[in-house]
């Protein structure tokens, strides 16, 4: 369910806030005849205690969470007695290891390219598939910084020369195919740059 985790959070807030057990945890924390601000102050150090195990068994169930999925998949198998158990890698862990660290290890260039103005429009549109959402994010960055504006998520339009280092670029991580750029004459022709 969406917002489940901060359902938990939120319930066991109100389950903690104002109990008659806080305050007389936190007026005895406090000693006798403290004044009624200490008495808060303890009583706010008490809520957040709580407030903070619940954020702790929130993430230790995440872990946990974590640890089954993979056990699931196969990646990871569970080795050890009750009291200390091992998570270690499966033959099928290290490949999808092998192959995380390979697609990490490509690295995508800086989004800062030096911006030159133009007199002219310039539309760039792409098509770059799911599965390589890093590279699409890139070049949304690149077009940001470059002071595109978008029309819609996969069209930008700009008064701006498109950087011959950008095309480099588009050209070496093989994206110059999924991406169309047209430069916008005055006389109301569209001219393929790339």
């Amino acid at each position: 369910m969406k917002g489940q985790r901060t359902f938990e959070v939120l319930e066991a807030i109100t389950r903690f806030v104002g109990g008659a057990g806080d305050f007389a945890a936190a007026f005895l924390r406090a000693g006798y005849g403290s004044s009624h601000r200490r008495i808060n102050r303890e009583l706010e150090r008490l809520h957040d205690e709580k407030v903070i195990a619940a954020a702790a068994r929130l993430e230790a169930q995440r872990l946990h969470s974590l640890l089954y999925k993979l056990k699931k998949d196969g990646l990871i198998a569970v080795q050890g007695s009750i009291a200390r158990k091992a998570p270690q890698l499966t033959a099928r862990g290290k490949l999808m290891l092998t192959k995380l660290r390979a697609r990490n290890a490509i690295k995508l260039p800086a989004p800062t390219y030096v911006c030159a103005p133009s007199t002219k429009f310039t539309i760039i549109t792409f098509d770059i598939p799911e599965r390589e959402r890093r590279k699409r994010d890139w070049l949304r960055d690149v077009l940001r910084n470059l002071k595109f504006m978008m029309l819609q998520k996969s069209v930008w339009i700009g008064k701006v020369k498109v950087p011959e280092e950008f095309l480099d670029d588009l050209k070496k991580h093989k994206l110059l195919g999924l991406v169309e750029i047209f430069e916008i004459s005055k006389g109301g022709t569209l001219r393929q740059l790339a």
